[in-house]
């Protein structure tokens, strides 16, 4: 009698859990959000990766600018500025001379594709006691950027960063 009255309280209960209709609706769901998720952090990845080019390629300008207060003329190798840095995304060439009041520094991405970096060209430019900065970056991973031969003019090849 007792395993009757046990046998009948389990079999009358509601089940619980889930249907197998309900759980593949959240993973739908789930792997919708995923998929449009994915390209914004592959994005913002990128976007971080970048701002090693900036803030190094702002360090030799500011090198760059501090040897042309010393010497009267821009560096021509990176050693010869009082500037110490290591990249992981970015490779960083040697100071290209435009003439006596002008030189550019480049940042090419490794594995720009893989990486999602672009490519980054800073011109840095000396006028009348003053200094002019211009950062150009490319508009995807596979173009070049290239800075103006001068502070007022737009980039050559690439988008002018403020």
């Amino acid at each position: 009698m007792i395993f009757l009255k046990l046998f009948q309280s389990v079999t009358n209960k509601p089940a619980k859990g889930f249907t197998l209709i309900e759980l593949m609706v959240v993973i739908l769901i789930v792997s919708v959000l995923g998929v449009i998720a994915l390209p914004m952090t592959i994005s913002a990845v990128g976007k971080a990766r970048e701002t090693e080019a900036k803030q190094i390629l702002s360090s030799i300008g500011q090198g760059q600018q501090a040897y042309f207060f010393e010497h009267a003329t821009f560096a021509t190798a990176l050693d010869s500025l009082d500037v110490t840095f290591s990249g992981q995304y970015y490779n960083f060439e040697e100071p290209l001379l435009i003439n006596s009041t002008a030189v550019k520094h480049g940042a090419i991405g490794l594995n720009a594709q893989q990486a999602n970096t672009r490519e980054y060209q800073l011109g840095i430019y000396y006028n009348l006691s003053s200094f002019s900065l211009v950062l150009c970056q490319s508009s995807t991973e596979n173009d070049v950027a290239e800075a103006p031969n001068s502070s007022n003019d737009s980039c050559i090849q690439g988008t002018r960063i403020d």
